[in-house]
């Protein structure tokens, strides 16, 4: 098995690889993967795996302007990391996010991500750190804490500076905020 990868605009993608990818998305997460999700992971660069024609993995990295302590920040987002089931555990995922992490440090200022639990050891791997501070959304015009799914946010960055204790306010967007 030899796996090709290969990185993309959102701009530059077909309908049919579009779809492709949707069905890649649906396929591996199912009812935790909607339409607005898949909206998120739009707008952005993609990193692809492929087994010869076979699309087996893909990450997104998304633009997005959030707020440490009050102080703008622009965030490259990582968005629907996926490997198809027959192909995990053979070093796809850690390809795929170290070229994400490569996009990262070349574009902006940090990087983040919300890790599932079964994700949080490969990132770490890769240098990604948990975001100890608190988290808020903007909701209807006013930044409010996060509740629920912040646990699993993490960051990866290559500015000493960044406090990970810090708090962290992200940009609205529809669907899920992190």
């Amino acid at each position: 098995m030899i796996i090709k990868y290969t990185s993309k605009h959102t701009c530059y993608l077909s309908k049919i690889e579009k779809k492709i990818l949707y069905s890649l998305l649906t396929e591996s997460f199912g009812n935790d993967f909607s339409l607005g999700d898949f909206q998120h992971a739009l707008g952005g660069m993609h990193v692809f795996a492929y087994d010869q024609e076979k699309m087996v993995g893909h990450v997104a990295v998304v633009q997005r302007n959030m707020a440490i302590d009050n102080n703008p920040i622009s965030v490259g987002y990582v968005e629907a990391m996926v490997v198809l089931k027959d192909y995990r555990r053979k070093g796809i995922g850690k390809e795929l996010i170290t070229q994400a992490n490569s996009i990262i440090k070349s574009c902006y200022q940090l990087g983040l991500l919300s890790a599932s639990e079964k994700g949080v050891p490969l990132y770490s791997l890769l240098g990604w750190r948990k975001w100890e501070g608190k988290l808020f959304e903007l909701n209807h015009g006013v930044y409010k804490q996060t509740e629920g799914d912040d646990e699993g946010i993490m960051a990866l960055s290559s500015i000493n500076e960044i406090d990970l204790t810090s708090s962290l306010c992200c940009d609205f967007r529809s669907g899920d905020q992190w």
